[in-house]
């Protein structure tokens, strides 16, 4: 039977998608409304960043809340609290209390981030969690491309007070669907884990990627690729209309087709992908992610820069699809909530400083020589990364199999590739 089909599952896609509408909405309103109202660059950043610095500040303590608590309460409870966040960032225009909102809604994303990731095994099934993260991945950038857009042209006609007021009935409708799921996550109570309570359980989600070497190494990896990706989103306005001249509507296309190759390879690629070939496929998109920007770099061209930087989007979600279903696959169940908060904290810290380095290298390097070295990095870190899993394959390739989730602290090894 198609996940689609699956109430509990299909309540879930629709909540990612609605999630991903509302937060681009609102992140589209307030950047209007911050640009103008106080005409500053500074700003703007600030903006950003306290949307940002929640997710990499408290993943510790939003991950153990989703672990420590029954998930569905916790999702619910998360969104009814952002719908009042965003009511309150509608009734106010200053900028300090706008910031200071932004931020306790950063607070809620990084809560409810965890929680739906956390759920997908029991909404879709142990087995088809590869499936489940490839239709999340169509169900966020379809919420993400239609959400500028409504934000924009809601902003226009009735205010971005009147846009974030949406994004609150978002938030409940949400809530609502949380409440409306029959599938339920309850905790494993602290006293029946190895060795009892351990003082430092928030941080369980960073010692557990410390101690995978697979799963560490990927999440490590994809970090590096997301710092010299994330260059691309500075530097691709100044290449598509600068170095290519290909206007507003060419840096419209070139953004179209990213988006659009992500959701191919999410539904064409990425969920075929087997357990056993996750990490190997993780790491092979990230090097042709980086090729495909060098190369529209190197020779540019419109068609080529559209054709490549598809590409590259269809690369960009075979790594989220990926890198998804392997935390799901290698890490026990009563800690996911954690690691999936200490895998956003990881790739959002990279992304904070993506966005200041690729500010820095568009002035310094222009726009062709900024993608440039995005799409080299990006390449470097898959080449390095492809090296690191082979070693590791052979020094330990009991390491490299996805192991059942479960109650134990390790992944429990299953046969070596190939067996």
């Amino acid at each position: 039977m198609s996940l689609l089909r699956r109430r509990d599952f299909l309540l879930i896609f629709a909540s990612f998608a609605l999630s991903s509408f509302g937060d681009y909405l609102a992140l589209l309103a307030l950047t209007i409304r911050v640009h103008d109202s106080t005409g500053s660059g500074w700003a703007v950043s600030a903006l950003l960043l306290t949307g940002l610095l929640p997710l990499v500040a408290f993943a510790p303590l939003a991950g153990l809340l989703v672990d420590r608590m029954e998930t569905v309460r916790v999702l619910a409870v998360a969104a009814v609290a952002q719908a009042i966040v965003a009511v309150g960032l509608a009734m106010t225009g200053a900028l300090v209390p706008t910031l200071v909102l932004s931020f306790l809604l950063g607070l809620g994303f990084a809560v409810t981030q965890p929680a739906l990731f956390a759920l997908v095994p029991k909404v879709a099934g142990e087995e088809n969690t590869t499936q489940a993260n490839a239709y999340l991945e169509v169900a966020r950038w379809g919420g993400a491309t239609i959400g500028p857009l409504a934000g924009g042209t809601l902003t226009a006609a009735i205010g971005s007070g009147g846009a974030l007021l949406i994004d609150a009935g978002t938030f409940f409708i949400v809530a609502a669907a949380a409440v409306a799921l029959r599938a339920r996550r309850p905790p494993l109570p602290a006293e029946v884990e190895a060795g009892g309570p351990r003082p430092r359980e928030a941080r369980e989600g960073f010692s557990f990627l410390l101690r995978d070497h697979l799963l560490g190494m990927v999440v490590l990896v994809t970090a590096a690729m997301v710092l010299f990706a994330a260059i691309d989103n500075v530097a691709e306005v100044f290449f598509a209309k600068g170095v290519l001249g290909a206007g507003d509507t060419g840096y419209g296309a070139l953004v179209a087709s990213w988006t659009l190759g992500m959701v191919v390879a999410a539904t064409v690629i990425a969920r075929r992908v087997p357990a056993l070939r996750l990490a190997l496929a993780v790491l092979l998109a990230a090097v042709v992610g980086g090729s495909a920007i060098a190369f529209a770099a190197a020779l540019p061209s419109v068609p080529l820069a559209v054709s490549m930087w598809f590409i590259g989007g269809g690369a960009n979600g075979m790594e989220n699809v990926g890198l998804r279903s392997l935390i799901h696959h290698r890490v026990p169940e009563r800690i996911q909530g954690r690691v999936f908060a200490a895998y956003y904290a990881v790739i959002n810290g990279a992304s904070i400083g993506a966005t200041v380095l690729g500010g820095a290298l568009v002035a310094v390097a222009g726009a062709r020589g900024s993608l440039l070295t995005a799409g080299l990095g990006g390449l470097s870190a898959g080449l390095i990364g492809l090296i690191w899993y082979a070693r590791l394959r052979s020094r330990e390739p009991a390491v490299l199999v996805s192991g059942p989730s479960g109650p134990t602290d390790r992944p429990v090894p299953e046969a070596a590739p190939g067996s």
